[in-house]
């Protein structure tokens, strides 16, 4: 219940529950696909307060909400009822887009489970090399299987997300990853790796199998899942009803399992170590380099999505080798150099708003989950994202140039640190911490020093920038809206007028950076001081779609203070049901060390109704 408003408010914005054709979460995003996407209001929902941000990904419509993803996606899952909880395939994508997005969807579910066993691993591995534990103990043996269980038959794991991605009987999924596992073929491929003698296997004494360890492995089963859906679905169009419970499974496996076993399997477990030779040795031969450009641009693949694709090669790394050394140990520092600007933004702010997110979201990505850090107060400044990166490049560099190697699979933060230990080398967990330190201190102390928070913004005469009324009528206090994104000072400081005419000034000299085509409701206006201004005129007004709207500007124009850039019609835009309020806001409020607002009252078109002082 603590989230069905917040739910019910993010259906209503999508368009309604009848507009979403399927909706599913990450670690840190809901995610959806709509029938229509021009009924999506992205703007009301950027500015629901507990919304971190929006992005499209293709046809993909992504709200970042941070750690509280699940409870929130419960909440839509209970009024959007009958939905899919999986990507529509039908979407209309790039081929490069839809493998994007069938990574996500199939490897987002079984991250709990990887990183809960992959963190006791790292507990274990430390508890052992620190001669806490030995290797005989009852108890080391009992949570070493705990360690060891979910990566060891991940193709179970990933058989039911597959499945669940594809559309196919999850149970029908399972008996697919079970032939890959089956005694008989991890045996055999156990003993050829011991150079043992193995009768070899031909089926119809025609067709060779390849005799490989699936145990670990990440794309044979995906393959046989997605091909086992169309071999369904093409029996099922002609076989008859009273048949298909028994023979559509029957006849489905035996075409699949032999093309499993002789051609996917072992392409898709050869393809995925090739892949991961090739990086090995890229970062064997030129390791540092590598290292600054992979940690430099990993913050870029996420915000892409592009990482999820990385996920089966360092899987299939450590299965093949032991160990991955190229991508968990760069997502590493990468999640720990956003944790640093976040917490150096969080230090050098004054604005407690601001504060508050950039503790709790540096916090949350020293844990792992760096969508809120990056979303919510890095990249909304820019110079901290930047900063992030140039730390991670740093410290990756050094993780190339001693190949630090990591063992276990997980989320990447500090607690993860352990899955880096090393019993035969201790010098491979000391570099690993070296290379977390250097990306998180580099990325706070470029973040606190330069990171543009707080800074005197540019003026051109005295310390004191004034506002002026952009139309006349009453002057109220901006805390008195009845918008709880604008009164609670989310958007930054501002005022609120009731307007008496339609003739909208703007409030400060400077050039129009924002006015929606289609909607018309809000100009942004970029002070030729440096302050940033927002003219919202009234609540809700987006869903008018324009209509009473006359803006006599466009982006890019260069305005004057007082100079008219909008008429509206007000007895319209109430004719309509809606409040035509007019809201100034500063939107880089913590730039300024003091607001003063002038009293509430009746004030004149250009009469200047706040000033802001410099730091």
């Amino acid at each position: 219940m603590k989230y069905k408003k917040l739910a019910e408010n993010i259906i209503e914005d999508l368009g309604g529950k009848d507009n979403i054709n399927s909706s599913w979460h990450c670690v840190t995003r809901l995610r959806f696909t709509v029938k229509d996407k021009n009924k999506i209001k992205e703007q009301d929902i950027k500015e629901i307060p507990e919304v971190i941000g929006t992005q499209w990904s293709g046809n993909q419509f992504q709200i970042i909400v941070g750690s509280k993803v699940n409870d929130v996606f419960e909440a839509i899952q209970g009024l959007v009822q009958n939905k899919n909880t999986s990507e529509n395939n039908a979407d209309k994508k790039g081929i490069w887009q839809k493998m994007i997005s069938c990574l996500t969807s199939i490897f987002t579910p079984i991250l709990p489970a990887l990183a809960g066993t992959g963190l006791i691993k790292g507990f274990l591995t430390l508890a052992v090399a620190l001669k806490w534990i030995n290797t005989t103990n009852g108890t080391y043996i009992v949570l070493n299987v705990l360690s060891d269980c979910v990566f060891y038959f991940l193709p179970f794991l990933l058989a039911v997300s597959a499945a669940k991605f594809f559309k196919v009987n999850e149970y029908l999924a399972l008996a697919l990853a079970g032939v890959l596992l089956y005694p008989t073929i991890i045996n055999a491929a156990n003993a050829v790796g011991t150079k043992a003698a193995v009768t070899p296997i031909n089926f119809l004494n025609i067709f060779p199998v390849p005799w490989v360890k699936y145990n670990n492995s990440v794309i044979p089963i995906i393959l046989s899942v997605w091909l086992f859906k169309y071999v369904y679905k093409w029996i099922k169009k002609w076989m008859p009803s009273v048949l298909d419970f028994m023979f559509t499974p029957m006849i489905a496996f035996l075409i699949t399992v032999p093309i499993e076993l002789v051609v996917l399997g072992p392409l898709g477990q050869y393809a995925g170590t090739i892949v991961a030779n090739v990086l090995n040795q890229m970062f064997k031969t030129v390791g540092p380099l590598a290292g600054f450009i992979f940690g430099a641009t990993y913050s870029l693949m996420i915000l892409t999505g592009m990482h999820h694709a990385l996920a089966p090669v360092a899987m299939n790394s450590i299965a093949t080798m032991g160990y991955d050394n190229m991508i968990i140990p760069i997502n590493e520092v990468t999640n720990l150099a956003q944790s640093g600007a976040a917490f150096g933004v969080a230090l050098r702010s004054k604005d407690t708003k601001i504060k508050q997110l950039a503790w709790s979201s540096g916090f949350s990505a020293l844990m792992g989950i760096t969508e809120p850090a990056m979303y919510g107060v890095n990249l909304k400044y820019k110079k901290p994202f930047y900063f992030s990166m140039f730390s991670a490049g740093i410290a990756g560099a050094l993780i190339g140039w001693f190949g630090v190697k990591c063992f276990a699979m997980g989320v990447p933060g500090l607690p993860f640190l352990t899955a880096f230990v090393d019993k035969d080398n201790v010098m491979n967990f000391i570099w690993a911490v070296v290379a977390v330190i250097i990306s998180f201190s580099l990325s706070f102390i470029l973040s606190f020093l330069f990171g543009g928070i707080n800074e005197k913004a540019p003026i051109n005469s005295d310390d004191n920038l004034k506002v002026v009324s952009p139309v006349v009528g009453n002057l109220k206090s901006i805390k008195q809206v009845e918008d709880d994104t604008f009164a609670s000072e989310v958007m930054g400081k501002g005022i609120a007028v009731v307007p008496d005419d339609g003739n909208i000034v703007a409030p400060i000299e400077g050039k129009i950076s924002v006015l929606p085509e289609d909607t018309k409701h809000a100009i942004g206006i970029i002070g030729d001081n440096g302050m940033e201004v927002l003219v919202h005129i009234g609540i809700d007004t987006i869903e008018l779609k324009g209509k009473g709207f006359k803006p006599l500007v466009k982006v890019g124009d260069h305005v004057k203070q007082g100079q008219l850039i909008e008429k509206i019609d007000i007895n319209k835009i109430k004719k309509e049901g809606y409040d035509p309020i007019v809201m100034t806001i500063v939107t880089n409020s913590g730039n300024y060390k003091e607001f003063r607002v002038h009293p509430t009252g009746i004030v004149s078109v250009g009469a200047p109704v706040m000033e802001v002082q410099n730091g």
